[in-house]
């Protein structure tokens, strides 16, 4: 029974083990009193350390009064529940180190201090400060080797105990413990089962259900077209290149084509005023380039097609041996969910043709084309399977050079 639930009842004989439990300290970073509010340890920014403020001791002081407070409650109650005898059970690593370092503690005032009363770290340090000074405990003050001078007068009688566990076992228990058991055979081969299983889709492992377009095709280059955080100068003055890319391309995607070939900036206004892009955005979109696109013979046939659609998105099914060409058999034909967008795609001729606009820094048209050829061949795949027609053509444009660039991606 927990002493919270024997509070008001009372027996012939209690005993109360685990004196020896450690209290509970609070040791978080923020402590908070319902008095004195919050305590917070503070971190340096320069060096990450933490350290603890007058405050926060103040809180952790209090918390820590009301604590010990709380457990000498729960001590008076459970030494209370015994009407004929009371049985106090504790556990010391090193009896006589323990005892001698409490006694150190005593003075020969009738009173325990204060101090030494606040240093307890548990109910068993309490009571065996109190045993010490007890005229029954002078095998406990010998074990700790202090003088009769700190005894107080007690009428009321107590026996103290000193239990240490077996030092040896027979000769019989040891050759028990020697016997080698026989092996179970049975066990030891489903072990063996169980530890050389082989999942059944361990050749598939690692590969995601749905994958885009752009990852599959950025594999190789990843590490050396990989994008760095933003510059710590780069703040509301400027926008990173990757930024920069976002907001032409956000531009296309939203801007009427005839219009904009028109007068770009016009409708550069419109769609801020619209909320499409925002005021930096605007800014960081080459207006220049733009022109160059709307004249080039990519756009006149897009404003030629009987049909244009910008952000063309899509999801469709692949076989992962499509993906993994070392997958075979059944792992092969496991379904995998491809996606992505094309940035515009235009019918021609009865046909599609798929347009992705690029604004790397390059002067080198086969390199930008052999980077992004896998990704186009994805996109052809994916566009055919969804609209169910031939794509005809996959290009790239790169205001960077101002030029299409066109080529064999099979």
């Amino acid at each position: 029974m927990s002493i919270h639930h024997s509070k008001g009842l009372e027996f012939p004989v209690c005993i109360l083990a685990g004196c020896s439990r450690s209290f509970h300290r609070e040791r978080a970073d923020v402590l908070l009193h319902p008095e004195l509010g919050p305590g917070i340890r503070l971190r340096d920014p320069a060096t990450g350390a933490r350290c603890s403020t007058m405050v926060r001791e103040a809180v952790s002081l209090a918390l820590e009064r009301d604590e010990m407070s709380e457990e000498l409650r729960v001590l008076y109650v459970a030494m209370t529940r015994a009407e004929e005898k009371l049985v106090l059970v504790t556990t010391l690593d090193d009896a006589a180190k323990t005892l001698g370092s409490f006694a150190s503690r005593l003075t020969s005032g009738e009173r325990i201090s204060p101090y030494v009363v606040r240093e307890a770290n548990s109910i068993s340090d309490w009571l065996l400060l109190c045993a010490l000074r007890h005229p029954d405990a002078g095998a406990l003050r010998c074990m700790a080797g202090v003088s009769e001078g700190i005894v107080l007068p007690e009428k009321e009688h107590w026996s103290f105990r000193i239990t240490r566990p077996r030092e040896a076992q027979t000769e019989e228990k040891q050759e028990e413990q020697k016997a080698v058991a026989p092996v179970n055979f049975t066990l030891l081969s489903r072990l063996e089962s169980d530890l050389n299983f082989v999942y059944p889709g361990a050749e598939v492992n690692g590969m995601c259900a749905k994958v885009a377009a752009s990852e599959l095709a950025a594999g190789k280059f990843s590490i050396r077209y990989a994008a760095s955080s933003r510059p710590a100068f780069l703040g509301k003055a400027g926008l990173t290149p990757a930024e920069r890319g976002t907001a032409l391309h956000a531009y296309l995607q939203f801007a009427d084509y005839r219009c904009a070939s028109e007068d770009p900036q016009r409708e550069l206004s419109r769609l801020v005023e619209n909320g499409f892009l925002t005021s930096w955005q605007a800014q960081a979109v080459d207006l220049k380039a733009v022109g160059v696109f709307f004249h080039s013979k990519i756009a006149y046939r897009m404003l030629a097609s009987p049909r244009l659609q910008r952000e063309f998105r899509f999801s469709v099914e692949i076989p992962a041996g499509e993906i993994r060409s070392e997958l075979t058999g059944e792992p092969a034909r496991e379904p995998v969910i491809l996606q992505g967008a094309a940035d515009c795609v235009f019918e021609e001729a009865g046909g599609l043709v798929i347009v992705d606009y690029k604004t790397d820094r390059t002067r080198a048209p086969a390199e930008l084309w052999d980077r992004y050829r896998e990704q186009l061949a994805w996109y052809r795949r994916a566009l055919e399977l969804c609209t169910g027609k031939k794509v005809r053509q996959c290009l790239l444009y790169s205001f960077t050079l101002g030029e299409e660039i066109g080529g064999n991606i099979s």
